[in-house]
């Protein structure tokens, strides 16, 4: 028996979007589950890094509900998609901007 899976994953059209999501998702996992480690280090205690490392993870759960339920409600979904990337594109730019101005630091491990 045919179940709606199988239908989309022979799909041919949709199997270069579910390998570029799983490529994607794959790169940002591993580096998510060394973050806790990586604020620790700044001297955060560990409750606190997982709290912190988190944020991304609640907020993007929110954001994924609200994009799809207005997605859905007007019918658009492609140029929601599109202005969702535009958003990203911004934000990723700015921070780029915001790291790039900051002083360096120290190094930490070499006692400097």
């Amino acid at each position: 028996m045919l179940t709606l899976s199988t239908l989309q994953l022979t799909n041919w059209r949709l199997l270069p979007h579910f390998f570029m999501t799983i490529l994607g998702m794959a790169s940002a996992s591993t580096m998510g589950a060394y973050a806790p480690l990586m604020v620790v280090s700044f001297g955060f205690d560990r409750l606190k890094s997982n709290a912190m490392t988190s944020i991304g993870a609640w907020v993007l759960i929110l954001t994924n509900l609200l994009w799809g339920f207005v997605a859905d409600k007007t019918k658009l979904r492609g140029p929601m998609v599109f202005l969702g990337v535009l958003i990203l594109w911004g934000l990723m730019v700015r921070l780029s901007r915001h790291i790039s101005s900051l002083p360096p630091t120290p190094n930490l491990e070499r006692g400097g």
